[in-house]
């Protein structure tokens, strides 16, 4: 819009001239403004100020929330939402920074993340719930902490909650479930898991006790999900035994999972723990021991003869022989335990010497054969049983069943064998075996 003037005046504030000497005054446009008077041309408005009208004399700010970034405005833009402007005159606006947003255009602040929410980027318009297992108790979050040891969360919580006995967190952390006890485990009264003790065990899952060991087995571990029986050698004869106990000396045990050992019968010892059989005497026919449970191989007792013929090496006899000779020969014979019959072959119960243990003999003869055979006597026999079977010094001299013996108590005779003698007229009859 023009403006007349007449000469001599000069275009007033908010109209400009266009050029010197000239009787017409525009209004300036919207968007510019001429402060003083006699002004030539308009001023743009500045960016962060505007101008809406014509013949402005000067421009008005941006208010807050808005802005201008261009010259020549004739209004402000409102601040984009997860933007702000907290002052008057701005030529942009201000992101809001993390853990914060700005819902809508205009602002002239951003909003703190609420607890239970978070923002990691800027200039956002919303907050996000924290994740489950994970929560915030703080404004303005950027992150959300992850629960830790038993606790969980659902989702936007401020706090992480303790899981109840006998519940456990999920690999999330976003729920409790419960506790699932293995074998080897037993339910406690809180509802955790523990290990069962050494000398017991569960076999299976959720188990509310732990199971003694039973006798014949023991357990020296914890956690265990059953009880290994006891080896050959050793039992265990009470329950919840942590470790078998080894058979002593004299005893013996070839089974697993026994609850006691056995005593070594007569003619056999042990002279170790832990043994799972017993040895036998060095001649089982012969040779015995007077008890059961012997220990040592000195306990194993019989009849014990070294003969040599000529010069040859010395030849040890347990048991009855008949030993080639072959013609003119010196044989020495000496009884180291036990007594001894030499008999000759054509008469053997007429024709004979005794060798008392210790003794020693010397034949020189033209001889074939000689028998050479124990006498069962104080080192082999017992007494009968008037003696109440105890040893003695002398030779058996009843049967098994009492009756007189006609002949010496002998280990062999024909298809007799074992400690027998002759009774009633020379009939055989075999006698008490050692027990």
């Amino acid at each position: 819009r023009r403006v007349a003037i007449t000469a001599g005046q000069v275009c007033p504030a908010g109209s400009s001239a266009g050029k010197k000497g000239s009787v017409n005054c525009t209004l300036c446009a919207a968007g510019s403004y001429a402060s003083k008077n006699g002004s030539e041309v308009c001023d743009l408005c500045a960016a962060g100020s505007y101008s809406d009208q014509t013949g402005a004399v000067d421009c008005k700010s941006c208010a807050a929330g808005s802005y201008s970034d261009q010259t020549g405005a004739v209004n402000c833009k409102s601040c984009a939402a997860g933007s702000y402007s907290d002052q008057t005159g701005a030529v942009n606006c201000t992101l809001c920074p993390a853990g914060s947003y700005a819902t809508d255009g205009g602002s002239v602040e951003c909003d703190m993340c609420e607890a239970g929410t978070y923002q990691e980027e800027e200039g956002q318009i919303n907050c996000t719930l924290c994740a489950p297992g994970t929560a915030t108790n703080n404004t303005g979050s950027i992150v959300c902490t992850a629960c830790p040891g038993r606790t969980f969360s659902e989702a936007g919580a401020r706090n992480c909650s303790k899981c109840g006995n006998g519940t456990h967190p999920n690999g999330k952390h976003s729920a409790c479930i419960t506790i699932t006890c293995v074998p080897g485990e037993v339910r406690a009264v809180d509802g955790f898991c523990v290990s069962c003790f050494a000398g017991t065990y569960s076999s299976t899952y959720n188990a509310t006790n732990c199971t003694l060991c039973p006798v014949g087995t023991a357990n020296p571990l914890t956690n265990q999900t059953s009880c290994p029986a006891c080896k050959p050698g050793s039992f265990s004869n009470s329950t919840g035994s942590l470790n078998c106990s080894l058979c002593s000396p004299g005893s013996y045990q070839d089974k697993s999972g026994q609850t006691v050992c056995v005593d070594c019968e007569k003619g056999s010892y042990q002279d170790k723990t832990g043994g799972s059989t017993c040895s036998q005497c060095r001649d089982n026919r012969t040779y015995t021991t007077y008890t059961t449970g012997a220990n040592s191989s000195l306990d194993c007792v019989g009849p014990l003869l070294k003969y040599t013929i000529e010069k040859s090496a010395p030849v040890e006899l347990t048991d009855v022989k008949t030993v080639y000779i072959g013609g003119y020969k010196t044989v020495v014979v000496e009884s180291v335990s036990g007594d001894w019959a030499v008999r000759m072959p054509e008469a053997p119960y007429s024709e004979y010497h005794i060798i008392k243990q210790g003794d020693r003999l010397v034949l020189s003869s033209t001889l074939d054969n000689l028998i050479i055979e124990p006498v069962i006597g104080n080192v082999f026999c017992y007494k009968d049983s008037e003696g109440h079977g105890q040893l003695f010094a002398g030779y058996q001299t009843k049967d098994q069943l009492g009756r007189q013996c006609d002949s010496f108590c002998r280990n062999t005779d024909g298809d007799e064998m074992g400690p027998h003698c002759a009774v009633n007229g020379g009939n055989p009859a075999v006698m008490a075996t050692l027990r």
